[in-house]
């Protein structure tokens, strides 16, 4: 956790986060990235478990506020955070002219191959940087691609006592923010 001014002050540079929201079996991640020229940055990996959701909410709030961007994961219990979330910051869809902070992405397997598949790029092309941590090593490493026999892909992480990848799904949910629609890099000067 970074000191709690760091979200009380104007950020140095562009800060775009991911959430994979759980409430009681998972972890809730919600992790922030700065943009430092083309490389993202880590500046926070927040961790909640066993945490209500209102209390979830309040340590979000002031992070959230910071933000250029949040990608929520909208499936399962993310979707009352995601719908909550929005009504207070606003949804990010430009195809549908919306503008606020907050996208929704609904995890299909499309989706799950196009969110981990361009984490690993930025990952091979030195386009982030992540804190020299071995757990979060491990749950980034313990996402899997996996093709089945008619050639179809997908990915999947194991359910372990440390969770289901969350803190990996939150990076790469992050990395959807910062790519905005389409894939497109966008910088944002504040």
């Amino acid at each position: 956790l970074v000191a709690p001014e760091f979200w009380m002050n104007p950020p140095a540079a562009p800060l775009f986060g991911g959430l994979d929201f759980a409430r009681k079996k998972h972890l809730s991640v919600l992790w922030a990235d700065a943009l430092v020229g083309d490389v993202s940055q880590c500046r926070e990996v927040l961790e909640m478990q066993n945490m209500s959701t209102p209390d979830q909410i309040d340590l979000l709030r002031p992070r959230i506020r910071r933000l250029q961007r949040l990608a929520v994961d909208y499936t399962g219990p993310g979707v009352g955070m995601g719908d909550y979330l929005v009504k207070e910051f606003g949804e990010w869809n430009p195809r549908a002219d919306k503008f606020g902070k907050v996208e929704l992405v609904t995890f299909t397997n499309s989706e799950k191959v196009d969110l981990f598949s361009k984490l690993r790029m930025a990952f091979e092309q030195k386009r982030t940087r992540i804190p020299i941590n071995r757990t979060i090593r491990e749950d980034l490493h313990s996402i899997h691609r996996v093709v089945s026999q008619a050639g179809n892909v997908t990915y999947r992480a194991p359910q372990t006592e440390d969770g289901h990848a969350d803190r990996a799904t939150a990076k790469a949910l992050a990395e959807r923010a910062r790519a905005g629609v389409g894939g497109k890099m966008e910088c944002i000067l504040i």
